[in-house]
């Protein structure tokens, strides 16, 4: 049984044990558990994990269930497992029908209209699985970043051109989207076109720091393609091994957690509100802007 489905076997075994707890209690509003999720993973007290666990046994939306859980595992436990390039192995990942399977590679914002060092390790990253996957697709996603990019270079079209003379992978395996310019909308448009092409299944690729961000923003997405009816999963992550300046982990949660609230909750098509109602926020805008100023700094 592959990692993917392993965990879908425990996520509804934990629905069938707090069955009796959801009978009784009323379901909590999705910006409670957020602000109880974040609570959790800032402070680590047992009372606030204790709350989370709480909440996830009484929650009946599916993809605000796959959220907490997928929080819970990667921002507030401590046993989810990096996969780094150059250290493990690509048949660790154990994917069940690589036919059916993508890599996303995540972008990096341009400096001048170029790749940073740091984006085209994600890219050396992904050659190498790709390599031994030969089956599977590979997506760049990312826009045109940076603030001195006078041709509108795309991260996406650029990776893919390295990729092609660096890495040795086919054109014809790898994919564009070229209009996202933060993690939320790189796993809003990486799905989407992997849908419509019949994927059913990704591995996030991106940098050591930034996995745990942008696998949950990828795992929610997911989430509500299931929702649909739509086959949709992710199995698993592939880390370029880099560290990032002083003090970055320390926002990466707060990162995670603004755009997961656009995701979810307040960007335009938010996965669990009405489209009329979905808006973004001027606060949430900032933050969308200010992750492309710390990335076009070098971070």
């Amino acid at each position: 049984m592959t990692r993917g489905r392993r965990f879908r076997a425990i996520l509804l075994a934990a629905a069938l044990l707090f069955s009796g707890t959801w009978a009784a209690a009323e379901e909590p509003e999705a910006e409670t558990v957020l602000a109880d999720l974040y609570t959790a993973c800032k402070t680590k007290a047992a009372d606030a994990v204790q709350k989370v666990e709480e909440e996830i046994g009484q929650i009946r939306e599916p993809v605000l269930l796959e959220t907490a859980v997928r929080w819970k595992e990667l921002f507030i436990d401590s046993g989810y497992k990096l996969y780094m390039n150059g250290r493990d192995k690509p048949e660790d990942l154990e994917i069940p029908d690589p036919s059916k399977h993508a890599f996303v590679v995540l972008g990096y914002c341009l400096r001048n209209g170029e790749m940073e060092p740091e984006l085209q390790g994600r890219c050396k990253a992904a050659g190498i699985v790709a390599k031994v996957y030969p089956d599977a697709i590979v997506l760049c996603s990312g826009g045109a970043t940076g603030s001195n990019n006078p041709n509108r270079n795309t991260e996406a079209r650029l990776m893919r051109d390295y990729m092609i003379r660096k890495c040795g992978i086919a054109g014809d395996r790898i994919l564009l989207d070229r209009d996202s310019l933060t993690t939320a909308e790189n796993a809003r448009n990486s799905l989407r076109i992997l849908s419509e092409m019949g994927i059913e299944t990704v591995t996030v690729v991106t940098s050591a720091y930034h996995q745990r961000w942008g696998s949950m923003l990828f795992y929610a997405a997911a989430a509500w393609y299931r929702k649909q009816g739509i086959p949709m999963e992710i199995i698993g992550n592939w880390c370029y091994n880099t560290t990032p300046a002083a003090g970055y982990d320390g926002i990466n949660s707060s990162f995670a957690m603004t755009q997961l609230r656009v995701l979810l909750l307040t960007g335009e098509g938010a996965l669990l509100s009405e489209p009329e109602e979905a808006a973004e926020t001027p606060a949430e805008a900032g933050a969308a802007e200010e992750e492309r100023v710390v990335f076009a700094g070098g971070i």
